[in-house]
């Protein structure tokens, strides 16, 4: 595949995580292991951790987890004003190792390695006496002057089959954020001892595990997705999926990611006559919908390649398409923007580069495929109200930052959402029915209210992008 002024780290480990969070990038196991207080690493299909009763115990267990951040930038960068926090992800499963009541609860606590000296660790050399930033003090002790608490979590009895997370903080996001030699190393630790008869080791999925990528998922969460599912079009394991939207009569197929971090997108099939849908969790005034797109030629100045309805609640709609020119225009049958047809967004004329599938197989993600990535955002103001506007921003190809900008549009289709039953976005749909060309997206984002990024953006960066006057 020809990627024209855009690489991806091959050696990458992410996928997006699809179950009950938004668009998320979650980075694999690099190395993960538990060391016991007897001496002895394990690197088995579990990470044990316990804390026993008697600080000078053999049976003290701690886990260790590191990943690989190669190419962190770019994913960081394909994501900019979004609001972004990280994240450990645990499965939870049984160690049969001792037993514990059912209402017995359990305190945990995650630490990073920051005495980056240390992560060069191995999974099957580590042992209690060289195992990094390890404190033989107690059971859930390590050296306060390498590491840095990142977070915590709880739960009650054995916890099998549960999946447990630290939450969003701010300790967490920096200690990414002073990372500096691409690997992130964890140590997860209990703090609750074992009294009163409960002797259980608790034990998380490491990568040994049967089944593909499996163990602790590092994840970097996109905290205000409206999306609620995968808008990376990515499961659990790394494979395509469309779960949590309609992905009507299949018009939706798998396609390599075309954002950094993102290992699967969709390609929108023009043979097919219907639309890939979700619902867009935005009853708001105000709202933002960021993705990336890659089109081929639609073919004419008539046709289009992508084609992306934003149907407010109740009525009206925005009507959005790149025609057979390369240029972005906006559909309008409503008095509000002047006569009736199709607009041409001027300031976002001459940007669209196409993707071209020179295999043949539909696509742009094979060796001789030119694969051209535009990022679109479209910020609404003041739907439901007497006079709702919208800007629309483009980039270049293949960049992450908006280069142009089409500003205070009042082209609709179908009604002019002025009513307060017309308030926020109903549903975001990408077409195929509609389309001449195949088309593909990836990192779909929607947001309420403009995130606090995109406005300083707007704001700063005014004097350096193109402006619809």
């Amino acid at each position: 595949m020809q990627v024209m002024g855009m690489r991806f780290a091959a050696a990458l480990a992410v996928l997006v995580v699809a179950a009950s969070v938004q668009a998320d990038v979650t980075y694999f196991v690099k190395d993960d292991a538990h060391v016991q207080s007897s001496g002895a690493g394990f690197d088995i299909n579990y990470v044990a951790v316990k804390r026993d009763e008697n600080s000078a115990s053999i049976y003290h267990r701690k886990g260790y987890v590191s990943y690989d951040l190669a190419g962190l930038a770019d994913v960081l960068a394909a994501r900019s004003g979004r609001l972004l926090d990280w994240q450990l992800d645990m499965y939870f499963v049984s160690s049969g190792l001792g037993s514990t009541s059912s209402s017995a609860m359990w305190d945990f606590q995650v630490y990073g390695l920051t005495d980056e000296s240390l992560d060069s660790w191995d999974q099957t050399t580590i042992n209690y006496a060289n195992a990094p930033a390890n404190d033989a003090t107690d059971g859930n002790t390590v050296d306060g002057t390498k590491t840095v608490s990142v977070g915590t979590f709880s739960g009650a009895g054995y916890m099998i089959g549960e999946l447990h997370s630290t939450s969003a903080n701010a300790g967490f996001n920096n200690f990414i954020a002073s990372d500096t030699n691409d690997i992130a190393s964890f140590i997860v630790v209990r703090n609750t001892d074992s009294t009163g008869g409960n002797s259980y080791a608790h034990a998380f999925e490491s990568a040994n595990a049967a089944g593909t990528n499996s163990g602790a998922k590092l994840r970097l969460a996109e905290t205000n997705n409206r999306i609620g599912t995968s808008g990376e079009f990515e499961s659990s394991t790394g494979n395509f999926t469309t779960a949590g939207w309609s992905n009507n009569d299949t018009v939706a197929k798998a396609h390599d990611g075309i954002v950094a971090g993102s290992r699967q997108a969709a390609r929108i099939d023009s043979t097919v006559s219907n639309a890939l849908t979700i619902g867009g969790n935005a009853d708001s005034q105000d709202f933002t919908v960021d993705y990336y797109f890659a089109t081929a030629d639609g073919g004419g100045s008539g046709n289009r390649g992508l084609a992306v309805n934003y149907r407010f609640n109740g009525d009206g709609q925005i009507n959005l398409r790149v025609n057979g020119d390369g240029n972005i225009q906006v559909y309008n049958d409503q008095a509000l923007g002047g006569s009736t047809g199709w607009k041409l967004l001027g300031d976002l004329s001459g940007i669209v580069q196409f993707s071209e599938d020179l295999a043949g197989d539909a696509g742009f993600d094979d060796v001789g495929d030119v694969l051209n990535v535009h990022r679109l955002k479209l910020v609404m103001h003041g739907s439901g109200t007497a006079t709702p506007t919208y800007d629309i921003y483009l980039s270049d190809a293949n960049a992450t930052t908006f280069t142009a900008v089409a500003l205070g549009l009042q082209y609709y289709q179908y009604g002019v959402p002025t009513t307060l039953g017309q308030t926020g976005l109903e549903e975001l749909r990408f077409d195929g029915g509609l389309a001449n060309a195949d088309y593909v997206i990836d990192s779909v984002f929607i947001a309420i209210p403009e995130p606090a990024t995109f406005a300083m953006f707007g704001l700063a960066a005014m004097t350096l992008i193109r402006r619809r006057r």
